[in-house]
């Protein structure tokens, strides 16, 4: 389970979630599953292939 804002998320293996950086976060194991995080600086450029591009934008429509 991932906490973010006051906001609780269920995660399955297959999922992940984008955290814009400054927000409050923890994640804990319900079942005693492993689980890791990517940190991108927010100053870091990297390379996206276009169709990523399309899905972290219409993600981040959805998620408002």
């Amino acid at each position: 389970m991932m906490a973010v804002e006051g906001r609780s998320f269920v995660i399955s293996l297959e999922q992940a979630i984008w955290q814009p950086t400054g927000l409050r976060h923890g994640a804990r194991s319900l079942l005693g599953a492993e689980f890791c995080s990517l940190s991108i600086d927010d100053n870091a450029w990297f390379r996206v292939p276009a169709l990523l591009q399309v899905l972290i934008l219409q993600a981040a429509a959805i998620a408002g």
